[in-house]
């Protein structure tokens, strides 16, 4: 099961595939206690391997918690990537006559409202505690933004992963089974 920790914590999301890469990831919310929310920003190079290959690990530490969640991830904002590197996108405006549709109710877009990010849902599988009765956390990554635009712009981050958290845990039915602490390591 995940602990809690402090909004801000940096967190380090582990990639895999061919090239397995590592970054770290200031927006990260506890979603329930096998669910991590990210936010990570639409250019990120890591939205590409996470669709490419969904596996992934997310090193937690912060004051009192030292934890690696070992699971998959989902892009949740797929309308958000952007095309592929190498690849040309040419838009053309095509005339068509007007047609009456229906009108058809569609579901909300997951994901958070903040231009240029993407949210990410990791379903976590295992989680490793790191907890060693011979040391204690004192405190993760010190750090601070220096641009005030900056971090206001984190601060709709942080705010809307939480409402997008709050959203899918009413949402999520229980799972007993699932919810279990995970092995310790």
């Amino acid at each position: 099961m995940l602990p809690d920790w402090p909004a801000g914590t940096v967190t380090i999301l582990a990639t895999a595939g061919e090239n397995p890469r590592a970054i770290p990831v200031s927006a990260a919310v506890r979603a329930g206690p096998r669910h991590v929310l990210i936010a990570l920003a639409s250019g990120r190079r890591s939205l590409e391997r996470l669709r490419a290959d969904p596996r992934v690990s997310l090193a937690i530490i912060a004051r009192d918690v030292a934890v690696t969640a070992h699971g998959r991830a989902r892009v949740l904002d797929a309308n958000d990537a952007p095309p592929a590197e190498g690849v040309a996108v040419e838009r053309v405006a095509v005339e068509r006559p007007a047609v009456e549709r229906p009108a058809v109710e569609r579901p909300a877009v997951e994901g958070i409202a903040v231009e240029g990010v993407v949210a990410v849902e990791i379903e976590v599988d295992d989680v490793q505690d790191h907890d060693m009765p011979t040391f204690a956390i004192e405190s993760g990554v010190r750090w601070r933004w220096t641009d005030a635009v900056a971090e206001r712009r984190d601060r709709e981050v942080q705010d809307a992963l939480a409402r997008l958290a709050l959203s899918r845990a009413a949402a999520a039915p229980t799972r007993p089974d699932r919810d279990r602490p995970g092995p310790r390591a």
